[in-house]
């Protein structure tokens, strides 16, 4: 069992997805004319019922620092790192399902502390799996 913190340290973004009915949406579109609002997702949550949510953070230049047990083991400067897999539609052929609802979507750029994970593993932690 081990003890894992990963932190990403630099500039990046959290992107937020969610589905929202239509009677809300009038609610989201007055928070968002608000565009310098920090965790914006997280603002219209407490404002309206989201039916579906998804969040990712990703870094784009920066530090990942990775800490087992106290012990920092990894720390590597990035220059890119890739936060979405994209699918190729074309080749795909991905239906998306319909939905009356509002599929909202949020891209937020930030700069410093990016993302601060600790979890506990049940077997010890190989970084190289």
């Amino acid at each position: 069992m081990d003890i894992v913190k990963i932190t990403l340290i630099g500039y990046g973004c959290e992107i937020a997805r969610g589905t929202i009915s239509n009677k809300n949406q009038n609610k989201v579109n007055k928070i968002i004319n608000d565009v310098w609002h920090k965790n914006l997702f997280k603002k219209i949550k407490k404002e309206t019922e989201i039916k579906t949510y998804s969040e990712d953070y990703g870094i784009i230049k920066g530090d990942i620092i990775i800490e087992v047990n106290g012990e920092q083991i990894v720390e590597h400067q990035l220059t890119t790192l890739e936060i979405l897999n994209f699918i190729e539609i074309e080749e795909e052929k991905i239906e998306y399902p319909r939905t009356e609802d509002v599929i909202l979507t949020t891209v937020q750029h930030q700069e410093g502390q990016i993302c601060d994970t600790i979890f506990v593993t049940k077997e010890y932690f190989d970084v190289t799996r």
